[in-house]
């Protein structure tokens, strides 16, 4: 009798995050959904219009450019209506999403960094001003520097840029001297667990932040942590928002990857078993025509 073969018992590298840059079929879905948004709501405020969108050609996919801050918070808080979201600092560190884009893409976060009450960029005061008593109300009292997450954009009366940052349930407070400008230039190799750099000598990732006021957080194509630009509308061709599955649709996605490989591994037991009974009846038919019983 034939022995069973039971193959399956790997070091199987499951992956643990789901991620994109907004490129192929649903690139100009996002791309139309957040223009209208933009155009309703925001009267088409320059400065978070700033999505790019390139149309597939010659079997390229279509995809989207351009990146700041209230572009990545507002998307953020549209892409969670379909169980996406933009990628956080923690998410970016993941491998997967550091080859992305190295040496391509920059990436913002949907966040912003505060090192000081008053910032030396006038046109950022009217934001600085309205994140520090968010973060008061949150925290009671805050301590610089601190980053914010879990906020959305909305028109506004503000001269700076005519939009203001309003709190959603997911509102966070994170208060880090390593988001210092003390610590602008060191270098580190890894992230903790929020993405924030494990500082240490000869790095090969860097560290940039201003040493006053408010800035945005992004992932450089160099994969340095920057949040030295105190200009909160800047963006370029080389910025892609990175989006990342919700936790429950990547519960689907992980089931559904399980699955696959459980169907591979039935086909290679297949093919294996295949072959085994193949080597089986060449073994008997060789063992006939020499007379071995």
């Amino acid at each position: 009798m034939a022995k069973s073969n039971k193959l399956g018992k790997f070091n199987w590298r499951v992956p643990t995050i789901s991620s994109t840059l907004i490129e192929g079929e649903d690139a100009p879905v996002i791309y139309d959904m957040f223009g209208e948004d933009a155009t309703k709501r925001f009267n088409g405020n320059k400065y978070l219009t700033v999505l790019n969108l390139v149309p597939a050609q010659e079997g390229n996919p279509a995809y989207v450019t351009g990146s700041n801050v209230f572009a990545a918070a507002r998307l953020d808080t549209l892409a969670r209506q379909n169980n996406m979201r933009v990628a956080t600092l923690a998410d970016l560190s993941h491998p997967q999403i550091l080859a992305m884009v190295k040496d391509q893409f920059y990436s913002d976060t949907p966040a912003l960094v505060a090192q000081s009450a008053r910032d030396s960029r006038g046109q950022n005061a009217g934001i600085l001003k309205h994140v520090v008593e968010l973060a008061e109300e949150k925290m009671g009292t805050v301590k610089f520097p601190f980053m914010v997450t879990g906020f959305d954009v909305a028109p506004s009366e503000d001269k700076g840029y005519g939009l203001s940052i309003t709190p959603r349930d997911d509102f966070t407070v994170v208060q880090d001297d390593r988001f210092s400008g003390n610590n602008c230039g060191k270098t580190f190799n890894e992230a903790d667990e929020l993405g924030l750099p494990k500082f240490e000598n000869e790095g090969k990732r860097r560290f940039y932040a201003r040493n006053n006021g408010l800035s945005g957080l992004y992932l450089g194509r160099n994969l340095s942590i920057d949040s030295d630009d105190d200009d909160l509308a800047v963006s370029g061709e080389y910025g892609r928002v990175v989006l990342v599955r919700g936790e429950a649709d990547n519960a689907k996605i992980l089931q559904e990857y399980i699955a696959k490989q459980n169907a591979n591994l039935q086909e290679l037991r297949g093919k294996l078993k295949t072959r085994y009974q193949s080597g089986l009846k060449e073994i008997e038919s060789l063992a006939q025509r020499l007379g071995v019983k």
